[in-house]
């Protein structure tokens, strides 16, 4: 019987494929929330999640770090804007923001998950990690995140783990996450009336779920 060996390489595995999925159906859950009903709109982010996993794992690529901290960085901020601001873009807006981040965040982990692919003899750890940590993530986002909050918090938790997966030889995970904190913090703020409330008022509550 074949043995999965619990190390830091598989756990990496696991959260690289959690994360994504995650973001899939936290995406997929914001696309739904904030846009008027759409025939078939969920297959628009599911097919580009599939895209991004058979281009990264059919083409090696090696995209320097320093591009993908600012792809990382981008998706981060506009991700955290596009939850508490995105409702009052109009429809077209939003779907390309919403995909945009998509892509990034999701080829970012295949493509970490294709250049930490080990060799021939452990694939059958390394795919079994990638099932595992998808249906972890695909759990969580649309069976326990539904009952543990109000409103969708899945989507910046995805994007703060995505984020804190970034290689720690170039950026502290720690630090680079507390970015994303502190732009949601600020629009918490403003949610409860601070500074006067604005776009974010409390009397405006955002993406509530219905």
């Amino acid at each position: 019987r074949y043995q999965v060996k619990l190390n830091a390489k598989t756990v990496y595995w696991v959260a690289l494929s959690a994360a994504s999925s995650m973001c899939l159906v936290a995406t997929t859950q914001m696309i739904s929330t904030n846009i008027p009903p759409m025939p078939l709109i969920w297959l628009m982010p599911l097919g580009l999640y599939l895209v991004t996993y058979i281009v990264c794992f059919t083409v090696r690529t090696n995209i320097a770090n320093m591009y993908w901290l600012a792809a990382m960085l981008f998706a981060m901020i506009a991700g955290q804007m596009m939850y508490f601001v995105g409702g009052q873009l109009n429809t077209l807006a939003q779907l390309v923001m919403y995909h945009l981040i998509l892509i990034i965040c999701c080829g970012f982990c295949h493509a970490r998950l294709r250049q930490s692919a080990p060799e021939k003899l452990r694939m059958t750890e390394f795919y079994m990690c990638i099932a595992f940590g998808g249906a972890l993530g695909s759990i969580f986002a649309s069976l326990v995140a539904p009952n543990l909050f109000t409103q969708l918090w899945e989507y910046p938790i995805a994007l703060i783990l995505i984020i804190g997966l970034f290689n720690k030889k170039f950026i502290r995970a720690g630090y680079l996450s507390l970015v994303g904190v502190g732009v949601g913090a600020y629009h918490i703020y403003l949610q409860n009336g601070g500074g006067g409330g604005g776009s974010c008022a409390i009397d405006v509550p955002c993406n509530l779920k219905y």
